[in-house]
């Protein structure tokens, strides 16, 4: 099973990849900035990761960006954190690592034996009183 997961970019409107990576380095010593497609000004530092793609191959080394605001949160080599693949208007393909790790034991729809894709037509919501 992949896990690698689709998700819309709610300001491109593009389709971009959220999957786990281990983080292998972070070079601190050179930021660069770039402005988003919101205009907001961005800095980061580069850094390598390790991770499996869809197709369960292993690919080392790989680049990434790490926003500033992400490492300041504080990210150890060797952990696994959410990575987003995207592919720029150039056609390249663009790595961002969070500071959110990636992965862990999260229940799934089987655990607890229910379908979220079949739309229920006499569901409502459950008052909760205050």
């Amino acid at each position: 099973m992949s896990k690698f997961k689709a998700i819309v970019n709610p300001v491109t409107g593009k389709t971009e990849y959220n999957f786990p990576a281990t983080l292998v380095s972070i070079n601190t010593n050179s930021p660069q900035k770039f402005t988003n497609a919101s205009g907001v000004e961005n800095t980061y530092y580069l850094g390598t990761v390790d991770f499996v793609n869809a197709q369960g191959v292993e690919k080392k080394g790989v680049t990434t960006q790490i926003f500033v605001k992400s490492f300041n949160h504080g990210m150890k080599i060797g952990d696994t954190f959410l990575s987003t693949v995207s592919k720029g208007d150039d056609g390249k393909m663009y790595i961002r690592t969070s500071h959110l790790i990636a992965g862990g034991n999260n229940a799934t729809e089987e655990d607890f034996g229910l379908d979220f894709d079949t739309i229920v037509e006499t569901a409502k919501p459950i008052a909760v009183e205050a």
